[in-house]
């Protein structure tokens, strides 16, 4: 099993091989995202080369972006489109229309409840499905990330 954490205050992010309960190997990963605005909300493969890359939103400014990974190595980064109300987080990532790649589950708890699926084509955004919304804001999406 893969776990990735985040240790914010100096924006170092580890790649942990799990076996059972016992860490077998963590690496630093390659790169470090120096501002600890962003924050990683998601592991997935999403350019369909079977390995997983990184989601990461930045909160202050509401962009987006993927770090595409070779292993532990950046391949390049892939800004996702635009969602410009930070209000809007991302709550699961997961194959939701069986085309073959990840797509990403929008929840903006605080004002409406709304909720919404990114169909996406790699980083691509093909469309937009809106799912009933749920105002009470306890209510969280529980979701592959």
């Amino acid at each position: 099993m893969r776990l990735l954490e985040c240790r914010c205050q100096n924006a170092v992010r580890p790649d942990s091989v799990n076996s059972g309960t016992q860490i077998r190997e963590q690496r630093i990963i390659d790169p470090v995202e120096a501002d600890l605005n962003w924050r990683i909300v998601g592991v997935a493969d999403m350019n369909g080369d079977g390995a997983p890359d990184i989601l990461l939103r930045n909160y202050m400014t509401a962009d987006s972006k993927v770090w595409l990974m070779s292993g532990t190595q950046l391949s390049s980064t892939q800004a996702l489109p635009s969602e410009p109300d930070a209000n809007w987080q991302i709550g699961a990532i997961g194959d939701f229309n069986s085309d073959g790649y990840n797509d990403i589950v929008w929840r903006r708890a605080c004002c409406s409840g709304e909720n919404r699926i990114w169909l996406m084509n790699g980083t691509s955004l093909v469309s937009s499905v809106t799912l009933p919304a749920v105002a009470d804001q306890t209510w969280q999406i529980v979701g592959p990330r």
